[in-house]
Formats: C-alpha cells, structure tokens, sequence
C-alpha cells in the first residue's frame, strides 16, 4: 500500500514539473513570437512598466512630492489654527453678547454689531477654506452662490424691504 502512495505522489510531481515548463515554453515563445513580429511590423518594443527612471529622476521626484506634502501640511495648519482662534474669538463674544443683549436701549445695537461680526468672522473662514482648495490643488471650489451670501448679505431696512432668499 505505500508503495502506491509513493507512486501517486511521483505522478503528481512530475505532473505539476510538466505544467511548469509548458508555461515557461510557452511564455517565452510568446515574447520570441512578439518581438519577431514586432522586427518585421518596424515597431519599437515598449517597456512592460513604463520609462525606467535614473536614480537622480527619482530623487528629484522623492524632493518634489516631499515640497509639496509639506506645503499642504503647512496649508492645513493655518486653516485648522485660524479656525480655532476664530472660535475662541466668537465663543467669548457669544457669551459678553448674552450679558449685554440685556441691556435696555443699547442691547439691540449689541446684538446688530455683534451678528455683523459673527458674519464677518464666517466669511473670513470661507475665505481661508478656499485658499485650503487652490493649495491642495481640488478641482472643486466653493459655491460662489454661498460664499457672496456669507461674505455679501443683503440686510432688510437699508434699500431692500425684505431679507435676500436663503441657500438650500
């Protein structure tokens, strides 16, 4: 009995042996086959990967994507502190308003004042998210329909009776 478990074991190697030299074989008479045809048509082989790099191509490259994953870095630092001044800036400012909002007479100017700079403080955080895009190179921009809406609202009671439509 073992000595046909020996045997099967033979058959399957030399099977698996046979099936990988057919492939090489057949693999390289296909680029034999290729390149002679490719001989005879005059056309110019084509690298398998693309245009081999020199080791100096690929450090200037290395240096390139180095410059720029810094520059987006450097680019979302200054966003991401800007934001987080503007809101410590609006956070004490919503507080004080609260307080002074209570104020009989001056309270309603308080409150005037402090929307508008709310405002103000909003578009200059567009404004930056915008620059944010240009810098990482995205393809879309912000909706310019919103940014003119932040940045250039039109207030009721100075020329126009009613407030501008909301964006969706």
């Amino acid at each position: 009995m073992r000595w046909i478990k020996r045997v099967l074991w033979l058959c399957l190697f030399c099977v698996m042996l046979v099936s990988n030299v057919i492939t090489a074989a057949s693999v390289i008479l296909s680029n034999v086959v290729s390149g002679l045809m490719g001989t005879v048509l005059g056309r110019k082989p084509t690298p398998l990967l693309g245009a081999i790099q020199s080791p100096s191509q690929l450090l200037e490259e290395n240096r390139r994507l180095k410059e720029t994953l810094q520059s987006h870095r450097t680019a979302i630092a200054n966003v991401g502190s800007g934001a987080a001044q503007r809101s410590k800036r609006l956070a004490m400012h919503n507080v004080t308003e609260m307080t002074l909002g209570a104020l009989p007479v001056g309270g309603i100017t308080i409150l005037i004042a402090g929307t508008a700079w709310e405002l103000s403080q909003l578009c200059e955080g567009m404004k930056e998210i915008g620059e944010l895009y240009k810098t990482m190179e995205m393809e879309e921009e912000l909706d310019k329909g919103v940014m003119d809406y932040v940045c250039n609202p039109t207030l009721p009671g100075f020329g126009n009776p009613e407030p501008s439509e909301p964006i969706d």
